[in-house]
């Protein structure tokens, strides 16, 4: 256990080895990150004379007895004190002594019956030796500090499981020397191999990696039981965005596996997230992301290659991809294609994940895909219960990031997921800006201030228009529109009134903030209106969204405001979803094809709208 930047650290590395490390402020999560380092360090390592050794090294656990050797006195001119790490193991007949500080330096002590006394004056000398070695390397100069042993230091063991390809040991190999075979894709494809590249393992995350779901047992049960049954049913998981999908299923993963601690239980089941989007990467030839899909189920639906094992599941955050990716102006063959055949006859699990929009965009484009899973809806979560998970989620990022999070802050949080959230679900939208602050103030206190100011930095607006405790007054607001805004009474009122409604929380929830409708010759200040708008709002003018619709004057101007197949990320949609706080202006719009005002029209009665994929976009913000 270290000390970096003033708070402590786990530092885990092999014993036998210097590498992989993992470092993390909680032990568990410094163990999943190692796990994973692992899994990195044999990605491409192959089971031939260097990949056994290291394989060899990692797996040897001898019995080992952990010191701390105090060592001190003269080398040349400097003088060295302190506390070194010595680990000592019989193996045989012979006695040996690890020093891991100094590049797992290994001294052998032969014979047997070697006493305690006689062990640590072995080690001393050792000590002194190695010190005197690496001063003379350093320039008559040694740093103490890199090689003394923390204060706290301990031995431990980490199971993982590992895939590593199998290969000929040969002691005189010649290597390859076909200068152009490093440029041919590989075709034969190692499905335990592809999967890892394309896919997550997420009982990696266990157990500290995985959130909790609380007062969601009911839910949690329904699914642990539909995932983990011998039967492979298709399931989808419906909820809005902020529901708490995620965080259920891992839930489920947490469930399952502390059933399955003993050693006695069959091999575990793993749940791989799968990313639609890598399957495809670099794949340029024809067919060849089909093999590659092709070998990664095959290794989903037999893990160990062996008859009768439990298969491992799949999952997908992201439906939509799977109608889409494959697809070419040559081949009409999707993900969703491939995946077909294996689902119609319970083959493999595939679990998705998906809001209600995308749901029905799959639902329209491919009925027969959508009809192979059954259907588990998520409800968000009411204020009261949102509350009580905010409250038990909030011990935990107080003990994850040493930081705490006061009452005030909460009871701010959910003021202004009220005021101004209240399409997102619960408590998804109240958890992400908690986990941020706990983030940003590790180590410190989280209040209300700190509340409003991580709101202002997310939303633009200034704080004066969202703290209740700041007030506005009327001739106030129109003074300071009308210095610029020079000659427009009118326009001045209206855009002071428009203020004065969002102050007071007095706008319609489902609908924009507000929508005006600016009429007049060029050059009379329509366009400095929603400029002048927009910097008493925000403070600057970057939250103005300008549209020329001179752009849009054709029947494909909606879906390059929403997106369509080939480009799904719309302007509009695309620009307001990152930005959902503003003032838009649509430029001209008497230009705009009917079908644009018609989109409009939309957005002005529901304040939202939905894109290509499915995604709602929220404009009950914007101007």
């Amino acid at each position: 256990q270290l000390t970096i930047d003033g708070s402590p650290s786990f530092h885990l590395r092999p014993v036998f080895l210097d590498h992989p490390v993992a470092t993390h402020r909680r032990y568990e999560q410094a163990v999943n990150v190692l796990k994973q380092e692992i899994h990195q360090y044999f990605r491409q390592e192959r089971l031939d004379r260097l990949g056994v050794e290291k394989l060899l090294w990692l797996t040897f656990q001898p019995d080992l007895q952990l010191r701390q050797i105090p060592f001190s006195g003269h080398l040349g001119r400097q003088y060295v004190s302190g506390k070194f790490t010595v680990l000592d193991f019989r193996l045989g007949r012979h006695a040996f002594q690890l020093f891991p500080a100094f590049d797992n330096y290994l001294s052998l002590l032969e014979g047997e019956g070697h006493s305690r006394a006689e062990l640590k004056t072995r080690a001393e000398e050792t000590l002194e030796a190695l010190l005197k070695n690496i001063r003379k390397e350093q320039g008559n100069h040694l740093e103490v500090e890199d090689f003394v042993a923390p204060r706290r230091e301990f031995l431990t063991t980490v199971e993982t499981n590992i895939r590593i390809g199998a290969a000929p040991i040969k002691f005189d190999q010649r290597q390859e020397r076909d200068f152009f075979r490093q440029f041919l894709p590989d075709t034969d494809f190692d499905g335990g191999e592809e999967i890892e590249k394309v896919s997550f393992d997420l009982n990696q995350l266990y157990p500290g990696g995985l959130q909790r779901a609380f007062y969601r047992d009911e839910l949690a049960t329904r699914l642990q039981q539909i995932i983990y049954q011998a039967e492979n049913t298709p399931l989808v998981l419906i909820g809005a965005e902020g529901a708490g999908k995620h965080t259920l299923l891992h839930e489920v993963i947490r469930r399952y596996l502390s059933e399955t601690e003993s050693p006695t239980q069959v091999r575990r089941q793993r749940l791989w997230h799968l990313d639609p989007t890598r399957v495809i990467a670099g794949m340029s030839i024809v067919g060849l992301w089909e093999k590659r899909f092709e070998a990664i189920l095959r290794h989903v639906r037999q893990p160990t290659g062996k008859a009768g094992e439990p298969s491992d599941k799949l999952l997908v955050d992201n439906p939509i991809a799977l109608l889409e990716i494959g697809r070419s102006a040559q081949n009409d063959l999707t993900l969703a294609n491939v995946l077909k055949p294996y689902l119609e006859k319970r083959l493999l699990q595939l679990i998705l994940i998906a809001t209600p929009e995308q749901w029905k965009i799959v639902q329209e484009r491919d009925r027969s895909f959508s009809d192979l899973f059954q259907v588990v809806r998520l409800p968000a979560s009411q204020p009261e219960e949102a509350l009580r998970i905010a409250l038990r989620q909030r011990r935990r990022l107080e003990l994850e990031n040493q930081c705490q999070i006061t009452i005030q802050a909460v009871r701010q949080l959910f003021n202004l997921q009220r005021n101004y959230l209240p399409h997102k679900a619960l408590p998804g939208s109240v958890m992400k800006l908690m986990r941020q602050l706990a983030t940003k103030y590790r180590g410190f206190t989280v209040d209300a201030p700190e509340v409003r100011q991580e709101f202002q930095d997310l939303s633009g607006l200034r704080e004066r228009i969202f703290d209740e405790s700041m007030r506005l007054e009327e001739a106030e607001v129109e003074k300071v529109i009308g210095r610029e805004l020079v000659g427009q009474p009118e326009a001045v009122r209206a855009l002071a009134d428009a203020i004065n409604a969002v102050k007071a929380k007095l706008n319609n929830p489902d609908r924009p903030l507000a929508s005006f409708l600016l009429i007049g010759p060029t050059g009379v200040g329509k366009t400095q209106a929603a400029k002048v708008l927009c910097r008493y709002l925000t403070g600057n003018e970057r939250q103005l969204m300008r549209f020329d619709m001179n752009e849009y004057i054709d029947e494909t101007a909606v879906q390059r405001l929403i997106g369509d197949y080939y480009n799904p990320e719309g302007q509009l949609s695309g620009k307001v979803r990152y930005q959902p706080f503003g003032v838009v202006l649509l430029d001209e719009v008497e230009k705009a094809h009917p079908k644009v005002l018609d989109l409009l029209l939309q957005v002005l009665d529901d304040g939202r709208l939905s894109d290509s994929r499915g995604r709602t976009v929220d404009f009950t913000n914007t101007i």
